[in-house]
């Protein structure tokens, strides 16, 4: 029984995938400004704590991570990050990257998921978002109907039409 819907699934996969299946975390609030993001997350606190917040780049080729400067607090059950990172000083492929927050799990290294709330998905679409990472690129956060994820997109700008 999946804790997260109520729903009978069967999962097929490695310890490490199925360490993180259920664990999740959710955006609480996110700005972006100037070439600069802000976030901060709230996650279950489980059994170890928040090792690292990374800026991940999606790629099955080649590994490249970026870590958030950040701060961790305890409020009851949860861990609150309170983290952000400078996008101009990175040297960034173009397109899709994820945020992760790296934790432990069955003695393996986990990155684990925020997500976005519906009223969240929702100011994505309607409002501009936008991220000044130099002066080709720009990166926004996006969300799709099925996956609630954090993910960030860096196109360059005269690419932009070609996506819309």
């Amino acid at each position: 029984m999946n804790e997260v819907d109520g729903r009978f699934s069967v999962f097929m996969g490695d310890q490490a995938q199925l360490s993180v299946r259920n664990m999740r975390g959710q955006v609480l609030k996110f700005k972006i400004k100037g070439s600069k993001v802000h976030v901060k997350m709230k996650y279950k606190n489980k059994e170890a704590g928040i090792k690292n917040v990374i800026l991940s780049y999606r790629s099955k080729v080649e590994t490249i991570d970026y870590p958030f400067e950040y701060k961790v607090t305890r409020s009851g059950d949860h861990y609150i990050i309170d983290a952000q990172i400078d996008m101009s000083v990175l040297s960034l492929e173009e397109l899709f990257w994820d945020v992760f927050a790296v934790t432990e799990k069955n003695g393996e290294e986990v990155r684990v998921s925020a997500y976005w709330s519906r009223w969240q998905r929702l100011k994505l679409l309607l409002m501009n978002y936008q991220c000044d990472v130099d002066k080709e690129h720009i990166i926004f956060p996006y969300s799709t109907i099925t996956c609630t994820k954090w993910h960030l997109l860096i196109v360059q700008d005269q690419n932009m039409m070609d996506l819309m």
